[in-house]
């Protein structure tokens, strides 16, 4: 199986391993206040759903940090002003780590009604397969490397017809930090 998280004869990206990278990664730069973005969809259980999300909750706890997670509305216009809700006030993140390209994109729509700028006010990591600069801007990725995960698929098919009887353990395929422009140390930021 591709893309799914069961103890034999499947092949899936690291997304717990990404979430840890993530989060290490916007640590590493100096940002303490860092926020989880995904959309409240209590009816999606895919594995990455809860992997990325444990991985960023791990990484902030072991830091001394306490996690932030904030769920976005499903509708897209709701989305952007779920997203807008977020960015206002003093308690706005320096740092956010995004689901995947939707919850991204809102964050990106959400600064630009506000007047912040991506990366000078706020920096932002996503999960994708590759780096996407739809916003003009190439964003900071964390790549499920599907790529990869598709020739580790092959594989695992091949030895599964030389032994169609032997179940094969699960194979995790790491996650890959891709370098963008949307993340930069908070006290590097321009005024």
């Amino acid at each position: 199986s591709l893309n799914v998280k069961q103890e034999f004869d499947a092949i899936h990206p690291d997304d717990l391993g990404g979430g840890r990278r993530a989060t290490e990664f916007l640590l590493e730069l100096g940002h303490r206040h860092i926020l989880y973005v995904d959309t409240d969809e209590p009816e999606n259980k895919h594995y990455s759903k809860p992997d990325r999300r444990a991985g960023y909750e791990e990484v902030m706890r072991g830091a001394g940090r306490a996690p932030r997670v904030h769920l976005l509305a499903r509708k897209s216009d709701e989305r952007i002003v779920s997203a807008m809700a977020l960015l206002r006030g003093g308690n706005r993140p320096t740092a956010i780590v995004a689901y995947e390209l939707a919850e991204a994109m809102a964050v990106v729509h959400a600064a630009q009604q506000l007047g912040l700028r991506i990366p000078a006010d706020l920096s932002l990591i996503l999960f994708h397969n590759r780096i996407d600069d739809r916003y003009f801007l190439p964003m900071h990725t964390v790549s499920n490397a599907m790529e990869q995960v598709g020739r580790g698929a092959v594989q695992l098919l091949l030895e599964k017809l030389e032994n169609p009887q032997v179940s094969l353990p699960t194979r995790t395929v790491s996650a890959v930090l891709l370098n963008g422009a949307t993340c930069v140390p908070p006290t590097l930021r321009k005024t």
